[in-house]
C-alpha cells in the first residue's frame, strides 16, 4: 500500500491489542483513537500505532462490514 496515512474516522481497523475488528469513531487530539464494534461499547485503542487498516472509509462501496471474517 502506498498510502502512508494512518487510520481515520470511518475506517475499519483491526486492533491487535484488543483482538477485535472495529470502526474508528473518533480521533481525539490526533493521538487518542476511539473504536467501536457492533453491539459493543466504545473503547480507546491502547496502542494506536499498531492499528491495522482493514478497509478505508473511502474504499467501501457501502456501509456493510465484514464482521463474519473476524
Amino acid at each position: 500500500m502506498t498510502d502512508k496515512r494512518g487510520p481515520w474516522v470511518g475506517d475499519l481497523v483491526r486492533d491487535p491489542v484488543a483482538g477485535r475488528t472495529a470502526t474508528v469513531t473518533d480521533v481525539r487530539g490526533g493521538t487518542v483513537y476511539v473504536l467501536r464494534a457492533p453491539g459493543r461499547p466504545e473503547w480507546q485503542a491502547e496502542d494506536p500505532m499498531r492499528l491495522e487498516i482493514v478497509t478505508r472509509r473511502a474504499d467501501r462501496d457501502d456501509w456493510s462490514y465484514p464482521w463474519a471474517r473476524q
